[in-house]
């Protein structure tokens, strides 16, 4: 509700410095041979517990879980349902990051196989958000045409403006993403922090951050607590691998756009509008993901 915007708003990331090429160098107790990956905490998705205010949990569950199947019939279909192919495990992994149930994941993968579904093409856009946010939206389309112009309305709606390819693209670095469980799946036990970041250091990680559990537990719109591996993204699928083959329970991989300057927020109406943009992208049916560099 509109009571947690004040405590989301407070609920930035905390950084804590490791070592860095443009840092100090590392203590003694940490020097290693290559530069190390920067480790971080960071607290729920502000923006996030924004969004939830409007309560609409049936409807934007609906909606992932049709973008998920979407996603899961077109990597199907293109490697013929091999679910050893790292497209298809990411969008099994996806489609069970948003609770989707397992007879719906299997049902998708088999149209996907079977060439009755799957016949989305990805497209991406980019442009300028209420607050002069940099916004990149990555969609899974039929139709290019019609997702172009609604997703320049949603833009244009909500105070912003789409624009060409390449306008905000040289603000983000693309990374492969990594998620990791925080707990041993068979025993429940949690693992400390230094062994996920040894683990993640020996796998070729440039960053590791450490997020916290969130979201609204009443609605089963809850997170677990992840480590996020961030690596180059031409590793992603053989650090996925390294760190499954180790015995962590993998939780996700992605491919995601990160900012390299933050806009900050202050104005609570500003954040609400804001949030209400977000909503309204990820309410379109055919995006996929949204990227922008609006401050945690």
């Amino acid at each position: 509700g509109l009571h947690d915007l004040g405590a989301a708003a407070r609920m930035t990331s905390r950084r804590l410095l490791v070592a860095t090429a443009a840092r100090a160098p590392p203590t003694a107790a940490r020097m290693l041979p290559s530069t190390p990956p920067t480790r971080s905490f960071a607290g729920h998705s502000k923006w996030h517990n924004i969004r939830q205010r409007k309560g609409a949990q049936d409807k934007r569950r609906a909606a992932m879980f049709s973008k998920a199947a979407a996603e899961l019939e077109s990597a199907s279909k293109a490697c013929s349902g091999d679910e050893t192919n790292f497209r298809l495990q990411a969008a099994i992994l996806k489609a069970k990051g948003v609770n989707m149930p397992k007879d719906s994941i299997s049902k998708a993968v088999a149209r996907g196989a079977s060439g009755a579904g799957g016949e989305g093409e990805t497209t991406r856009y980019e442009g300028m958000g209420p607050s002069a946010v940099a916004v990149i939206v990555e969609c899974l389309t039929t139709s290019k045409n019609r997702t172009s112009k609604e997703i320049r309305h949603l833009f244009s709606k909500h105070g912003g403006m789409m624009e060409s390819e390449g306008a905000v693209m040289w603000n983000f670095e693309h990374q492969g993403l990594v998620k990791l469980g925080m707990a041993d799946e068979a025993t429940g036990t949690a693992y400390e922090e230094e062994v996920l970041f040894e683990a993640g250091l020996e796998a070729g990680a440039s960053e590791i951050v450490f997020e916290e559990a969130g979201g609204d537990v009443d609605a089963d719109e809850s997170t677990e607590a992840l480590a996020l591996i961030y690596t180059d993204p031409k590793e992603l699928a053989a650090v996925g691998r390294e760190l499954e083959t180790a015995g962590f329970p993998l939780k996700g991989l992605e491919f995601v756009y990160t900012p390299k300057s933050t806009v900050e927020i202050t104005e609570e109406e500003s954040q609400l509008a804001f949030g209400d943009f977000l909503e309204a992208l990820e309410e379109q049916e055919d995006v996929q993901s949204v990227f922008h560099n609006a401050a945690e």
